[in-house]
């Protein structure tokens, strides 16, 4: 039993005792609540009038409010601490409930310590109102962000009761005060298509086990051949305690977008249709780079099923001299969003390997996020064995023509060696034959790989037909690096115009000369040839032969550029525009 208060306080215990309204007297001298009947009922405590401030039945927030109070230095300072939640326990059941309380201290004598007046206002039903206003607010945020709203609910997990306003109660084709009220989910199920209604009631179930957001979508039945596709979406409401005290939601009407669905699964049958026929090897992947379809080529080629799919997870499948750069690159694409393009070597189901030409783009949602990859995967192995015969026989007809050059050379220094006074002019003719000799190179000068310098091919070239005493053919303008292929082209293109310079142009006149300019603007690059002092060829004299039109096809169909000619007063202008894509070198990984 507790002991009784100071006889100070007996009166104001007295007063508090008789009040309605939740009150309790904290003594620090006896360490003891003195509560009324009504602070007692309101926190479902004891019958006892009076208990122990450290008693375990005391609610914990109570408990830790007056210890804290309690333990305060000093004088007490009047403290109101609003909506507080207290969990009253009412008979077996218990249920949570908020308080304002308010705390005042009550002066006492010195020797008989301190005390406190407790006053709580249970304020729950304002509570329980702001939640519904708020629930409320929820709900007009939803309706207000979704398109084509069918109506809203609200379901209690504690009695898997469903409360549907009434548009949604005509859809369901139930009374609309009932539906209001609130109706078992089973009610509605009925309505709900065969084939979605059990994968609905457990998404339903499990969604409320775990407290978390829920969304499905399904078809509710509106006649024995019309249908509607629902989407449902609800979130969870918990009150200030934590505990989950319903789901409310809307239902959106998605019947067009599904129509889409349907109309997008069709349109894949047709793709899988057309990529079944094709004879390259067609894939597809998720955003991760992990192929989830592959057609039947691929079968045919590796032997592989579509179980073992993969260009870069089936070992052996790619050359592993070929993997390591070839998947560099696919990170790279799949990181950047580029598009796909290399080549390397795939197993034949024989045990062989060809190679193949890998090409994949990305596909896009309508925020541009890749949500797929499209690829294919080309034969190009008997491209490549074609283009390594072309190499061996160009190095074995550059050979050939090295050779007559030094037997050119040869016989000529044998034939003049035997006059002294000749070995001058020797010496000239003997350089000069081997710069031509550079010249008739089926590849540019220098045989070093990656990008060349155009600058430096066209001085290498003009060396072979210059006068060192007298430079008749200059260079003037910017240098630009360009890839093997082009610098071969280019070098076929000058030793054509020299030549023709030799036999009846500038080169042939005693004082001729020639300029050779480069400008790049825009993406684009000129060429210009211009030849001065040349009085023999006159613009009507001119008949295209074999040289010309080697020179034109190689501008054309080479390096995509245009070929314009104007015979000037003192000699041939001709002008190359070229792209300046098809001349730089592009970086390539695999």
């Amino acid at each position: 039993m507790v002991d009784r208060p100071p006889a100070c306080l007996q009166v104001t215990l007295d007063a508090i005792r008789a009040c309605a309204t939740p009150m309790a007297l904290i003594s620090t001298a006896t360490g003891a609540l003195y509560c009324n009947v009504a602070l007692r009922d309101g926190f479902g405590l004891p019958a006892e009038l009076a208990v122990d401030c450290s008693d375990p039945q005391l609610p914990g927030v109570l408990h830790d409010t007056i210890v804290q109070w309690l333990k305060a230095p000093g004088e007490f300072d009047n403290v109101c601490r609003r909506d507080v939640l207290v969990d009253v326990a009412r008979g077996e059941a218990r249920a949570p409930r908020w308080f304002d309380i308010e705390c005042s201290p009550v002066r006492i004598p010195a020797e008989d310590g301190r005390a406190l007046m407790l006053l709580a206002h249970d304020v729950t039903a304002r509570r329980v109102a702001l939640l519904s206003n708020e629930a409320l607010e929820e709900r007009r945020r939803i309706a207000s962000d979704t398109n084509g709203i069918v109506g809203m609910w609200d379901l209690s997990p504690a009695t898997m009761h469903v409360a549907l306003d009434p548009a949604l109660a005509r859809l369901f084709d139930v009374d609309a005060a009932q539906a209001r009220a609130g109706m078992p989910l089973d009610r509605l199920l009925s309505s709900i298509h065969d084939d979605d209604r059990e994968r609905l009631i457990s998404h339903i179930h499990q969604t409320v086990k775990n407290e978390i957001a829920f969304k499905s979508r399904y078809r509710l039945r509106l006649s024995a051949d019309s249908v509607l596709w629902v989407s449902l979406a609800g979130w969870p409401v918990h009150d200030y305690a934590g505990r989950l005290i319903r789901y409310t939601g809307v239902a959106v009407d998605v019947t067009e977008g599904a129509l889409v669905i349907e109309a997008l699964q069709a349109n894949e049958a047709r793709f899988r249709t057309l990529a079944e026929s094709l004879p390259q090897i067609v894939w597809t992947s998720g955003a991760d780079g992990v192929q989830n379809y592959v057609n039947q080529r691929w079968i045919e080629y590796t032997g592989l099923g579509r179980d073992a799919m993969g260009l870069m997870r089936v070992p052996g499948v790619v050359n592993p001299d070929d993997i390591a750069a070839s998947h560099e690159r696919w990170l790279r694409c799949m990181a950047t969003g580029e598009r796909y393009d290399t080549e390397y070597r795939i197993r034949h189901r024989s045990g062989h390997y060809r190679w193949f030409r890998v090409m994949a783009v990305p596909v896009r949602d309508e925020s541009g996020r890749i949500v797929q990859w499209f690829g294919t995967a080309t034969d190009v192995h008997g491209e490549r064995m074609l283009q390594r015969q072309r190499e061996l026989i160009a190095g074995e007809l550059e050979h050939r023509i090295r050779n007559l050059f030094s037997l050119i050379q040869a016989v000529v220094v044998r034939a003049m060696m035997a006059q002294p006074a000749c070995r001058q002019h020797v010496r000239t003719i003997a350089n000069r034959i081997v710069e031509l000799s550079r010249v008739y190179d089926l590849g540019p000068p220098s045989t070093a790989p990656g990008a060349k310098s155009l600058r430096r091919l066209i001085l290498d070239m003009f060396a072979a037909y210059d006068e060192p005493s007298m430079p008749r053919l200059s260079f003037e303008g910017e240098d630009i690096e360009v890839t093997e292929s082009a610098a071969m082209a280019i070098s076929l293109i000058i030793h054509e115009l020299t030549t023709n310079a030799i036999k009846y142009g500038a080169l042939c006149e005693a004082d001729g000369t020639i300029k050779v300019s480069l400008r790049r603007s825009a993406g684009r690059c000129q060429f210009t040839w211009k030849e001065y002092g040349c009085r023999q060829l006159a613009s009507g004299g001119y008949k295209p032969g074999f040289g010309s039109r080697l020179l034109s096809t190689t501008v054309e169909e080479q390096l995509h550029g245009i070929t314009t000619r104007h015979w000037e007063s003192d000699g041939l202008r001709l002008t190359i525009d070229m792209p300046m894509e098809g001349l730089m070198p592009v970086l390539r990984h695999g």
